[in-house]
């Protein structure tokens, strides 16, 4: 079976056969936009779009998909889509438990819906042999696993927002700009390292394990619940650093600021309640306080502050031999400093 070149073939039921259906000899379309629930039939289709306004997409079987996949609206459950070719994301497209896997060995385009708050992403595995796979220049929104085995991926200036659902990060990825942005819990799989080198945003959530190395500017909010990953800031060029928020508490990644060039600005209130290790780098303080609370950590390296508190009924300490400088005021509020100067 295949319907005639450059066409569009609307299904609005199930699409069941017993024989073999081949949708890729015209360059065409099919395009699932049934208002209920549709069986999606397992084959290879050249472009396949899935546009529902009701119900849900149920693959009956695994799909390939050689051109062009277009994830409009709907949501979609069971077996795998393997994408060759561009994947083009609404942010009206509502996930499902299907998973997504880019596999194309020649160049590919993944855009993303352009919303921060809407729309929602397939798990993801990029599998890439040759070519490249280039993020294009808009936003990405993502409840599901990001997982990268190979490829080589251009990132643009686009952003990628993990949120909505608990969520696993595997593979060592670079981003350009990256934001966690739900009350959930994102895991970095331990031993992965993920880059942004563009902005870092934690406005909200736990995340967990693993290394996220920030090359550009951090912004922090007061809804953001820090977690056992390791935050380095290890720019070569200016940075800013930003706690955001009117809270009175927040928490903050295990933070490492190892700068071979460039200066680390801070600005606003930062909260930190995980280990601060201060290796190399400028640091321009300016008017910002750094607030110690939470929980018993370790500071360490010689470093200045503007304003600096402790303020939490725990141990702070400060590694022996090192020494903190405050050029503002220091308030020791709650709490027990040991060791250092």
């Amino acid at each position: 079976w295949e319907n005639a070149a450059n066409s569009t073939l609307n299904i609005g039921g199930s699409l069941l056969t017993t024989g073999t259906l081949t949708a890729t000899a015209n360059p065409n379309t099919v395009n699932y936009n049934g208002a209920g629930n549709q069986t999606l039939k397992g084959t290879t289709y050249y472009n396949l779009t899935i546009n529902k306004t009701g119900g849900t997409a149920t693959l009956g079987g695994n799909i390939t998909v050689s051109n062009t996949l277009n994830l409009t609206d709907g949501t979609v459950n069971n077996n795998t889509i393997t994408a060759q070719g561009d994947i083009n994301l609404a942010s009206t497209f509502d996930s499902g438990s299907t998973a997504l896997t880019i596999t194309g060995n020649n160049n590919q385009l993944l855009t993303g819906g352009g919303s921060d708050s809407a729309g929602d992403f397939l798990a993801l595995t990029i599998n890439k042999t040759g070519g490249i796979l280039t993020l294009a220049n808009t936003i990405l929104r993502t409840g599901r696993n990001w997982t990268y085995t190979q490829g080589e991926i251009a990132v643009g200036t686009s952003t990628v927002v993990f949120a909505i659902r608990n969520l696993i990060i595997a593979g060592n990825m670079t981003f350009y700009n990256l934001t966690f942005n739900s009350a959930v819990t994102y895991t970095i799989a331990a031993g992965t390292t993920i880059t942004a080198t563009g902005k870092l945003s934690l406005l909200n959530g736990n995340v967990n394990t693993g290394t996220i190395n920030a090359q550009g500017d951090i912004d922090v909010s007061t809804d953001f619940d820090g977690d056992t990953a390791t935050l380095v800031i290890n720019g070569s060029g200016t940075q800013t650093f930003t706690g955001i928020g009117s809270g009175t508490t927040a928490d903050l990644l295990n933070l490492e600021i190892n700068k071979p060039s460039g200066t680390l600005n801070l600005a606003g209130t930062i909260y930190a309640d995980r280990n601060w290790t201060y290796t190399q780098g400028t640091i321009n303080e300016g008017t910002s306080t750094v607030i110690f609370e939470g929980r018993t950590l370790t500071i360490t390296g010689n470093m200045k502050f503007y304003n600096l508190t402790f303020n939490s009924a725990n141990t702070f300490t400060i590694a022996a031999g090192n020494t903190l400088t405050v050029n503002g005021k220091l308030s020791l509020l709650n709490g027990n400093v040991n060791t250092g100067t």
